[in-house]
């Protein structure tokens, strides 16, 4: 593997999403171009976060870095690699559309509104929905395709081999569609995990009353002087150290935690 995203970050491997986004924009402020650092450096920080904080991508990166005799895994681990690549290149420069960019990714979750929608038509299972949130409906749709594609074939075949397919349409329709739809949920609960980490309480509506939206913690940005020119910098509000790199005189130092 050319490098370990953890080391990067500077997080354990059983960190948390909480802990890597912190690290991520901690790191981020550390090596971004804008900030005194290089696009070299910055693309390997993108790189550790487009993996780390896609479950599917850190799952086989961890069994990639942990087995290096799995082919398959380092198969996978080399094509999410691949793919992130080329994502970890594309960043804002500018130090403030970046910033501005982090909160846009963080809203997508935080502002997530979960529902469900009950068909009987179609089958007895509600159908999980959200509204506000693009990233919601891509973690449904994946999770939906997976159960389609791994457990829907399974159960036909099964059907198939036990003589049962001339049971009852409705069953035999709501046993191959009972998969992608659990799926779908859970897929949802994932989504509901990560805004949960970013702060948020998850947001629930349903189908006859509205939603009750609930504030989600923000990281507040706070002013510092630079040590050598005494420039002000704006600088996140994360509760660790940062290092700074001035604009003005490009003077690198240290700042603790507020």
């Amino acid at each position: 593997m050319e490098q370990d995203h953890y080391q990067v970050l500077g997080v354990p491997p059983d960190a948390d999403l909480g802990a890597i986004r912190q690290a991520f924009r901690r790191r981020a402020f550390e090596y971004h171009p804008d900030r005194g650092g290089s696009h070299a450096e910055m693309k390997r920080v993108n790189l550790a976060w487009e993996i780390l904080s896609d479950p599917a991508a850190r799952r086989n990166y961890d069994a990639a870095r942990t087995d290096a005799g799995n082919r398959a895994a380092q198969e996978a681990a080399a094509a999410d690699a691949r793919s992130a690549r080329e994502r970890a290149a594309r960043y804002p420069r500018r130090w403030a559309d970046f910033e501005a960019w982090l909160k846009r990714i963080s809203r997508d979750f935080t502002d997530a509104t979960y529902g469900a929608e009950h068909d009987d038509r179609l089958t007895a299972v509600p159908v999980p929905t959200v509204a506000n949130s693009a990233s919601g409906w891509v973690f449904i749709l994946v999770g939906a395709a997976l159960g389609g594609i791994l457990v829907s074939p399974a159960i036909f075949t099964w059907c198939k081999t036990q003589h049962v397919l001339f049971m009852p349409h409705r069953v035999l329709f709501l046993l191959t569609t009972l998969p992608p739809i659990l799926g779908g949920w859970a897929g949802l609960w994932i989504h509901q995990c990560i805004a949960k980490t970013l702060g948020k309480a998850p947001t629930h509506r349903s189908g006859g009353g509205g939603a009750h939206p609930q504030p989600a913690a923000a990281t507040e940005s706070r002013i510092i002087s630079c040590e050598k020119c005494q420039q002000k910098l704006r600088v996140p509000g994360i509760g660790s150290e940062l290092v700074v790199t001035c604009p003005a005189c490009r003077h690198r130092f240290t700042h603790g935690p507020a």
